[in-house]
Formats: C-alpha cells, structure tokens, sequence
C-alpha cells in the first residue's frame, strides 16, 4: 500500500490524499493506469471530477481509499 496525491485543479492549497493498493501492480503501472484513466475520463468530459478517476481505477483491480483532505503550505 502507498500513498496517492492529487490536487484539484481549482485549489492551489489543498492536496487529496488516497491509499493505494493492487497485489499484484506497483507503484510505476498505478501512475501509468492512472494517466490512461484520466486520459479517457478527459476525452469524454474537459470538466473532470476526479471520482470519476477513481471509479476507472477501481474496475482495474486497485483498491482506493480516500482520506481526509491535506492542507499544504509552502
């Protein structure tokens, strides 16, 4: 299991932090099933909302869960 990070596009401070987990994919082939997702998701719809991702991702084996949102200051 590893951590996930997403911001909105909209935010510039808030950060979404999922758990991540597949047994048998790691972290380079989530990154890349991820990007495929968010292509497609995309190409049907400029105005994504990032559960729609996630809906993708799920029906491709990976566990998500989705915590509590994280406030980043830099």
């Amino acid at each position: 299991m590893f951590a996930a990070l997403s911001r909105p596009d909209d935010d510039d401070e808030i950060v979404e932090v999922y758990f991540v987990e597949n047994e048998n994919k790691t972290r380079e082939q989530f990154e890349y099933d991820w990007q495929i997702a968010k292509d497609k998701v995309l190409y049907n719809n400029p105005v994504y909302n990032v559960a729609e991702i996630i809906v993708a991702m799920k029906r491709k084996g990976w566990n998500i869960i989705h915590t509590s949102p994280a406030k980043v200051t830099y």
